[in-house]
């Protein structure tokens, strides 16, 4: 999946998009953050990875993160919502306080498209390549995605720390306590309905 750069796509509390050579330290993060149609990726630090050398360092997320509305193809994340295709990334000693819930869905009748959602307790999807080394979640991940007609397929990912991945994940000294769950409810008669989730 090839995010857009377009800010309109990534909703967070401190930055919507995060561009090579960006390093936060020694943040902490709180309130609530609920977004719609509008995004396709939220999280409480950064709706967007999209560059290199991005360093998040000692970062605490408690506030809860919830995506909704009826976009497809969309992550929910503690601290990053989506690492674009070609971004790099580092997440070090920081931790998810916070529930990470998506519960996007999609009543678009007559679309052949495949519809997916995500959610990881701190990054929500990744294209490109990111690094976890000693940090956690601790809270709830859930993915509820529910389709009201005949689209393709359905897939929901939910995940611990990282909720979907077709690019390069590295994890190292670091653990999730929370609930996953991911599930989905399909209305329509065609494609299939899949959920995947791991701690």
């Amino acid at each position: 999946m090839r995010n857009s750069n377009n800010l309109h796509l990534a909703y967070a509390i401190l930055a919507q998009s995060l561009k090579t050579g960006t390093t936060i330290s020694n943040v902490t993060l709180s309130g609530y953050i609920v977004e719609g149609d509008e995004s396709k990726n939220l999280a409480a630090l950064a709706g967007l990875a999209d560059g290199t050398d991005i360093t998040i360092n000692a970062v605490t997320n408690l506030a809860h993160v919830r995506k909704t509305g009826k976009n497809t193809d969309n992550c929910a994340g503690g601290l990053i919502g989506y690492v674009n295709d070609g971004a790099n990334v580092t997440i070090n000693y920081s931790s998810n306080y916070g529930t990470i819930q998506n519960d996007n869905g999609s009543s678009k009748a007559g679309n052949d498209n495949a519809k997916t959602a995500h959610a990881g307790g701190l990054v929500g999807g990744v294209g490109g390549t990111l690094t976890i080394e000693n940090s956690y979640n601790a809270n709830s991940v859930i993915v509820n995605y529910t389709s009201t007609s005949d689209e393709k397929d359905m897939t929901t990912h939910a995940g611990g720390l990282v909720g979907w991945a077709t690019g390069t994940v590295n994890i190292s000294n670091s653990y999730n306590s929370g609930i996953v769950k991911a599930g989905n409810k399909k209305v329509g008669t065609n494609g299939s309905s899949v959920s995947y989730a791991g701690g």
